[in-house]
C-alpha cells in the first residue's frame, strides 16, 4: 500500500490556540524566572525548575508549529518584561 503524505493548513481557531499558548508560556517563563531567583525551599525550587523547563519546551514547539505554517512568531513576554532581582512581593518558602 502506497503511503501518501498530506499536510493540511491549520485553521484560524487552531492558529489562535497556538498563538495563545505561546503568549501564556512566555508569561509563565517570566514569572518562573522571577520566583526561582529568591526561592529558598529546595522542593519548591525543583518544581519551579520543572515548570520552567516545560514552558521553554512549549515555546520551542509552538515556534516550530507556526514556522511550518509560515506564520509570524508572537513577541510574547520577554526578559525585558521582568526584573528578576526586584524585591520580593511575597514569601513562598
Amino acid at each position: 500500500m502506497e503511503q501518501v503524505n498530506h499536510h493540511t493548513k491549520i485553521n484560524a481557531s487552531e492558529h489562535a490556540v497556538i498563538w495563545s499558548q505561546y503568549v501564556n508560556d512566555s508569561l509563565s517563563r517570566c514569572i518562573l524566572r522571577y520566583m526561582l531567583h529568591d526561592v529558598k525551599d529546595e522542593d519548591i525550587r525543583d518544581l519551579l525548575e520543572f515548570a520552567l523547563e516545560l514552558s521553554e519546551t512549549h515555546l520551542e514547539k509552538t515556534k516550530q508549529f507556526l514556522s511550518l505554517e509560515n506564520l509570524p512568531i508572537p513577541i510574547g513576554f520577554t526578559d525585558e518584561d521582568v526584573t528578576v532581582d526586584a524585591p520580593c512581593l511575597f514569601t513562598y518558602y
